[in-house]
């Protein structure tokens, strides 16, 4: 089987992460994960960093008003004086998401020459997209 990690839309609703892509909550245009597994992938859909049961103050996709911006504003701000970046923390989660499914029993065992395949296809065509 193929691997997806399913990564939700951040739009600044930090209280809505995996829940909204697995259609249990937010814009049922964003639920894609259950269409994915329904076609046979092996689908995992994580919170990123200070999204859903990922924020320090909340868990869960009650929103967070007084706490939810300046967390992740908090967290970007820490990243950056250390010489790093949000970005490369999703990054990083997505490869220990890999790591975790390629020991999956069902997950195919060319798992990373496809996603290589198609991350090198965008880099070398973006204007595909």
């Amino acid at each position: 089987m193929k691997v997806f990690i399913v990564h939700h839309q951040h739009n600044g609703e930090r209280h809505l992460g995996k829940s909204e892509v697995c259609g249990l909550a937010g814009n049922p245009l964003q639920a894609f994960g259950p269409e994915l597994a329904d076609k046979g992938f092996i689908v995992l859909a994580p919170d990123s960093i200070c999204f859903e049961d990922r924020r320090p103050h909340m868990k869960g996709v009650i929103p967070d008003e007084k706490n939810d911006f300046i967390q992740h504003y908090n967290e970007m701000c820490y990243r950056i004086l250390k010489g790093s970046s949000l970005m490369k923390k999703v990054i990083d989660d997505a490869n220990t998401g890999f790591e975790l499914l390629k020991n999956h029993p069902k997950a195919a065992e060319d798992m990373y020459a496809w996603y290589y395949e198609i991350v090198k296809d965008i880099v070398d065509n973006p204007d595909s997209l």
